[in-house]
């Protein structure tokens, strides 16, 4: 007996090994044709794929209120002589608290509070113990009631041209 659907093949049961069950043969996915069905099928796939891996991809808004640093609290004037590699320093002011990485030529940091009525400045120190040098370089970090104000991120960088090192840095306010 031949049936319409097994196309000439005599149709099997599906128990049988080696058996042919037009039923099974529908729930597989069909293979496109055409250029345009080729196309359509490929886009959707990768839309698919592209919606599984968006987690990975995805970025985050972290507060750093949130997550606190492990940063080494130090005096100031700081010697920068003695400072451990890729670690975070804090220095604790009456007048601001801030932290700092030192990335070899530059001091990149965060402001967590500061007196807005006063400036901020860093004092880069040709001696450890930071005194009073010509060759030190001095450089502001706030302005009063400037940015940045509270939570701000400030960068100092290392003066273009010298031939000497410093080797010690000063944080202070001044009005």
């Amino acid at each position: 007996m031949v049936s319409s659907l097994s196309y000439g093949k005599p149709e099997k049961s599906i128990f049988h090994p080696g058996t042919f069950n037009p039923s099974i043969h529908s729930l597989a996915m069909p293979i496109p044709t055409t250029p345009e069905k080729i196309a359509i099928f490929i886009v959707s796939l990768l839309f698919i794929g592209f919606q599984l891996a968006t987690p990975a991809y995805s970025f985050e808004n972290i507060s750093l209120k949130k997550y606190h640093t492990q940063a080494i609290k130090i005096n100031n004037p700081v010697d920068l002589t003695r400072l451990p590699l890729n670690k975070t320093f804090q220095v604790n002011s009456p007048d601001f608290v801030l932290q700092f990485f030192f990335s070899g030529p530059d001091v990149l940091g965060i402001i967590f509070k500061r007196n807005l009525d006063k400036a901020l400045f860093v004092r880069w120190c040709f001696f450890r113990n930071c005194e009073e040098s010509p060759f030190d370089y001095v450089s502001v970090i706030a302005q009063p009631h400037g940015p940045p104000l509270a939570n701000g991120f400030f960068k100092s960088k290392f003066p273009p041209g010298l031939d000497y090192h410093f080797q010690g840095l000063h944080f202070y306010t001044r009005n």
